[in-house]
């Protein structure tokens, strides 16, 4: 039994897999933007790098991508 969440993955026929996909994908673009305006935000007012890619769980690469550096 995999178990997602409060998904049980191995009921859900293919269909009702790929709607799930597409929304927890909808939901991720969404957390990720506010994630970035908030880096964005933290920056701006002198935050280190390092310390924001360490609070926000990603590398520090990303995080100059998410900074347009």
């Amino acid at each position: 039994m995999m178990n997602s969440g409060n998904y049980d993955l191995e009921v859900l026929t293919l269909p009702q897999l790929a709607d799930l996909r597409e929304w927890q994908l909808e939901r991720l673009e969404k957390v990720t933007h506010q994630l970035k305006a908030r880096v964005n935000t933290e920056y701006a007012t002198g935050a280190e790098v390092r310390a924001l890619a360490k609070k926000c769980g990603v590398t520090r690469v990303t995080l100059y991508r998410w900074l347009g550096k």
